[in-house]
């Protein structure tokens, strides 16, 4: 009888950094693939899709009480922003300071700090826009 072969597998290695396109055109189809199931979604439930994304993105820009109404829903969602980024930049700080001298009585200061730095910079790129 014969010998077969070893079956050769394809190995999967870590890109050194993304490409450029890839970076701009996540959030394009991320959009575009939201917009077109809930096109699709209320096609089944049979309602006009184009005048219900209408009522949904951009009704509420068109008077006072539809932004008054959208900064209502929209501040827990940009507080929950805010607490994650504070929560990251602690564990990024614990595993930098773990990695570094092992001082785990220094992590509590310098992962606060930059919390605060982080929550700032938060809530000052959210007053921008």
């Amino acid at each position: 009888m014969r010998a077969r072969a070893p079956l050769m597998l394809p190995r999967l290695e870590p890109r050194r950094e993304l490409a450029r396109g890839v970076i701009w055109l996540t959030p394009v189809i991320a959009v575009a693939l939201t917009v077109a199931t809930g096109f699709v979604l209320f096609t089944l439930m049979g309602y006009d899709p184009f005048a219900s994304l209408y009522h949904f993105f951009v009704s509420p820009m068109l008077s006072t009480y539809g932004l008054a109404e959208l900064a209502i829903k929209a501040t827990p969602l940009v507080l929950i922003g805010i607490g994650l980024a504070i929560g990251v930049v602690c564990c990024l700080t614990a595993m930098e300071q773990r990695q570094q001298a092992g001082a785990d009585h220094d992590l509590m200061p310098i992962g606060f700090m930059r919390s605060l730095l982080a929550m700032f910079l938060v809530s000052g790129l959210v007053s921008v826009l």
